[in-house]
């Protein structure tokens, strides 16, 4: 619609500051949104907009796709464990970056992929499949849980027993008849490092170790290399013979009281370890939580002298599949439920209530993410905020849950992780969007409740880890490449294109004079203002309005005209990090078209 041209009205000044922190909303025709319709690479600060920080290569396994990872600290030298479908590797800090050192193999993880919309079938587990696959039939992948207990460490992979890593040994299983450690009880003499040795003693077989670290002859530290089978707890094993000449070397075995021959996930409260949807051989037990004896991993066979135990969640309507802690509780989901489980103390122990908040759930292990006394999790309806006695639909009005049931397969939830950035106050959940390998980052700012997001067709982020041990988060690949969240170079492209902007008056054609961007960091950002007639249309962009923002403060002169605004700002370089924080356009009104 066209009408007569009216007078052109004096120039305004528009501030876009506030509107450059309202975050991403994913539809640049939507008048509804405040400003940002397409991010990638862009991060939204309490006072700025700035261009992602980049990551760096800690080295690789060389190996399968990682699912899983742990940190501790282990004879004051920071390590870091990595597991792939196959292996769990170990890194010390400052050794090479190859994760060379393989404390675990001959595992048997699943990794699948496939197609499948989120809203495909329906809402519930195959229970003839006992959990172990979606309604429409497609297999769960496995990942790693890790927890640490001291300087041990425990993992489970939801395809086999639970792991054990006590000191510097290599990771046992805690099944009952299996050695899962072993103490010095006699250093013996004349070793050294990298001695072979076979034991011999005891009511079993085969057990083996390596010398990792002698003082003056006597050994401190092994690394066993043959667990053996049909040991006693507490048999006493004497060196038989060795690759060097050390002789008189006794262990101690430690037999593990355990019968899970399945765990999904792991999670560790004051001095138990908490696991979650186990198997005992054929008797399957996806709705139950069990913990073992007070300070004893060990020992998970309840008896009248232990505290160890376990119980039902008995309202659960599928299988449990994610444990995290909530405050002093712990939290544990299905794919549509939350239970709170609680230490109640003796004789009991645990206990569990059913979760106030309605409408969560987890769609992955690892989808869920505790912050402060929080939960930030990922279900099937959207993302979501819960404190376990109220739910918030943090993913609705932004659009961002639509986006994620139109983009994101169901067969591929398993793969979603989640990291808390301490350091830039987000939550981010790493997603395979319109693919079968996670592609994208999606963050949300809990501070100023704004979304954003990263896309990179190059990087499969498989796992990813808050940090801890380390002051920066961790990520890993599916090449086995394993990062430090650390504000290295940026490999891909920013990007933030506003919403169609009509200034309040659709009717009349706005015509921009100047704009004005105070820039700090690194780097030249690219500014373009554009425009379109109609609100559906896609935005021009005049060569002639296109800057380079390179000094602190800069302001340049425009002659934009049209109903509907676009502004763009984008970065190439990777070594770019630039922050804007602050932004004024001016113009005037022209008249109708």
């Amino acid at each position: 619609m066209s009408t007569s041209p009216r007078t052109p009205r004096s120039f305004f000044p528009v501030d876009l500051t506030p509107l450059l922190l309202t975050g991403w909303q994913t539809n640049k025709f939507d008048g509804s949104i405040p400003f940002w319709a397409e991010v990638n690479n862009l991060q939204f600060t309490e006072t700025s907009i700035k261009r992602k920080p980049g990551r760096t290569l800690i080295g690789s396994t060389g190996g399968s796709v990682i699912r899983g990872m742990q940190s501790t600290l282990e004879y004051d030298t920071k390590v870091l464990y990595v597991g792939d479908l196959t292996s769990i590797y170990a890194w010390r800090q400052n050794e090479p970056t190859i994760f060379n050192d393989v404390v675990g193999t001959s595992y048997n993880l699943v990794e699948n992929a496939g197609s499948t919309l989120w809203d495909s079938g329906s809402s519930t587990w195959d229970a003839a499949e006992g959990g172990s696959t979606w309604d429409d039939g497609i297999a769960i992948s496995s990942v790693w849980s890790f927890t640490n207990f001291g300087t041990w460490v425990l993992a489970a992979d939801d395809v086999g027993p639970i792991k054990i890593k006590k000191n510097n040994e290599t990771f046992a299983e805690l099944l009952s008849g299996k050695i899962s450690g072993v103490n010095i009880t006699t250093a013996g003499s004349g070793h050294a490092v990298g001695d072979t040795l076979t034991f011999s003693g005891g009511s079993g077989s085969n057990f083996a170790a390596k010398v990792t670290q002698v003082s003056n002859g006597a050994v401190t530290r092994l690394r066993v290399t043959n667990y053996g089978l049909g040991y006693a707890n507490l048999d006493s094993l004497t060196q038989g013979s060795t690759s060097g000449s050390g002789t008189s070397l006794v262990v101690r075995a430690t037999i593990p009281d355990c019968t899970f021959t399945r765990v999904k996930a792991i999670d560790k409260s004051g001095p138990h370890i908490l696991a979650i949807n186990y198997d005992e051989g054929s008797l399957k037990s996806p709705y139950d939580v069990a913990w073992s004896a007070e300070d004893d991993p060990d020992t998970w066979v309840a008896s009248a002298t232990n505290a160890a135990g376990s119980l039902t969640l008995r309202e659960a309507s599928s299988e449990l599949a994610c444990i995290t802690p909530l405050g002093e509780a712990k939290a544990i989901y299905t794919q549509d439920q939350m239970f709170i489980l609680n230490y109640i103390g003796a004789p009991f122990y645990f206990g569990y209530e059913t979760a106030m908040a309605s409408g969560v759930g987890a769609v992955s292990p690892k989808s869920v993410v505790p912050v402060n006394r929080l939960n930030y999790g990922l279900s099937r309806n959207g993302v979501f905020m819960t404190d376990g006695n109220s739910v918030t639909d943090i993913g609705n009005k932004e659009g961002i849950n639509s986006w994620l049931k139109q983009n994101v397969s169901s067969n591929d939830y398993p793969k979603i992780s989640a990291v808390h950035n301490q350091e830039n106050n987000e939550v981010i959940w790493y997603l395979p969007v319109n693919s079968s390998t996670v592609n994208t980052e999606l963050s949300y700012n809990y501070t100023t409740g704004v979304f954003s997001k990263s896309y990179n067709s190059n990087v499969n982020i498989s796992e990813a880890m808050t940090a801890g041990t380390f002051i920066h988060n961790i990520t890993a690949d599916s090449s086995g490449n394993v990062y430090f969240e650390d504000g290295g170079p940026s490999s891909h492209n920013t990007l933030g294109l506003t919403k169609a902007h009509d200034l309040e008056d659709p009717y009349s054609v706005k015509e921009l004079t100047s704009i004005r961007v105070g820039k700090t960091g690194t780097g030249s950002p690219q500014v373009r203002i554009g425009w379109a007639n109609n609100i559906d249309d896609e935005p021009t962009f005049n060569p002639n309005d296109t800057f380079l923002v390179g000094d602190k403060f800069k302001e340049f002169n425009i002659r934009t005209s049209g109903r509907y605004l676009f502004l763009e700002v984008s970065s190439t370089a990777n070594t770019d990090n630039w922050e804007i924080t602050n932004m004024l356009i001016k113009g005037r009104i022209r008249g109708f078209r």
